[in-house]
């Protein structure tokens, strides 16, 4: 996939140009680790390219695995228009892909991508002048780039930014340092880590113990009420943390969430009595017999159709196809528009097969 490119990235200030995914792959420069499973990928072009996105958004890459293609789609930690694009990607058990990247991907190897996307980031979601940050886990990528702009590179920077981080213990925590060099570097900036177990801390961050809760919240934001909140992380991390801000009567038009974990659920019932459903590609000459309740990705890459299924999560629409026979049930329509709904488009890695279907990818 990624072909080692005999080059060296020359980092002597230039003139570049906007990169274009179609055109340039991206090249490691180096990889660093945050902690013993989360390593840092910073990527450049030989060309000195500039990456123009809006904070908190994310980049598609394509990986081939054992001669097979993959799409994922991570979130990018560093600052627009620079020279270097930084990713921050966590290993996961059963991660094709982020296993993959963190064991073997090595400084002048490329990606091929798909570009920039994403909703949730801090242009489209503009804030008001106090901000609070909420994350845990590898969610904490999109809110730190949008906590960079805010404090490097906003063109109106906003009076006060706290960030809450809620993490196993201190050695689990993602951006330690780079929380720690904000505080010192940025008054209005403040550090919060929400621990489940708390060892020693020599940071100035302020730290609490246990899983999130409203009196956490009170605690280390009291005006949180006044606040524009941005939110990422595991989805039931985000479930409980919505709930809490909307049973205490917050503006939820000022609260911004995103997640890349596929939803548990669908808002159609799969039939007890369909043990067995057959799902054709006939584009494709495919026809597959799935068991009912089957994720449509999973069915569709298993039988090698080229579908793309970048951030598996019904958040990026990448893996947008037609269902021309039958219907599946689906848990997200992100990205679908009211027509494309109604002419049968489905987001496949939300989708499960519930009875026979006919699918094509245009």
């Amino acid at each position: 996939m990624e072909n080692r490119l005999p080059i060296q990235i020359d980092k002597r200030p230039m003139m570049a140009d906007t990169w274009n995914p179609s055109l340039t792959p991206l090249v490691l420069v180096r990889k660093t680790f945050e902690t013993q499973d989360t390593a840092n990928f910073f990527f450049a072009t030989p060309q000195h390219h500039t990456f123009t996105f809006k904070p908190g958004q994310f980049v598609t890459v394509k990986a081939d695995i054992e001669g097979q293609t993959y799409a994922r789609s991570y979130s990018i930690s560093s600052l627009p228009e620079k020279a270097e694009l930084q990713l921050t990607i966590k290993r996961v058990a059963g991660g094709v892909v982020s296993n993959w990247l963190i064991d073997h991907l090595l400084p002048g190897d490329s990606l091929c991508t798909y570009g920039f996307a994403g909703d949730f980031n801090i242009v489209d979601c503009p804030p008001k002048d106090k901000v609070l940050m909420i994350s845990a886990g590898c969610g904490i990528t999109p809110v730190m780039a949008m906590t960079r702009h805010l404090l490097n590179g906003a063109a109106q920077p906003v009076a006060k930014v706290d960030f809450l981080h809620c993490a196993k213990d201190i050695e689990n925590v993602i951006y330690l340092d780079d929380m720690r060099h904000m505080a010192k570097a940025h008054p209005r900036f403040q550090a919060h880590l929400l621990l489940e177990q708390i060892g020693d801390q020599s940071g100035s961050e302020r730290t609490y113990e246990g899983l999130i809760s409203l009196a956490h919240l009170r605690a280390c934001c009291p005006d949180y009420l006044d606040r524009s909140v941005y939110l990422c992380g595991p989805a039931r991390f985000m479930e409980v943390v919505e709930g809490i801000f909307r049973d205490s009567g917050f503006d939820m038009a000022c609260f911004f969430k995103e997640s890349f974990l596929p939803s548990n659920t669908c808002d159609a019932t799969v039939a007890a009595d369909a043990a067995q459903c057959t799902v054709n590609v006939p584009d494709f000459q495919v026809s597959q017999q799935v068991a009912a309740g089957s994720v449509l990705l999973d069915v569709l890459e298993q039988a090698h159709v080229p579908v793309i299924g970048a951030c598996r999560s019904g958040v990026c629409g990448s893996c947008k196809c037609k269902v021309t026979r039958g219907k599946v049930a689906s848990s997200s329509h992100a990205t679908l528009t009211e027509q494309e709904q109604a002419d049968g488009y489905v987001l496949a890695c939300s989708s499960k097969v519930v009875e026979d279907v006919d699918v094509a990818l245009k």
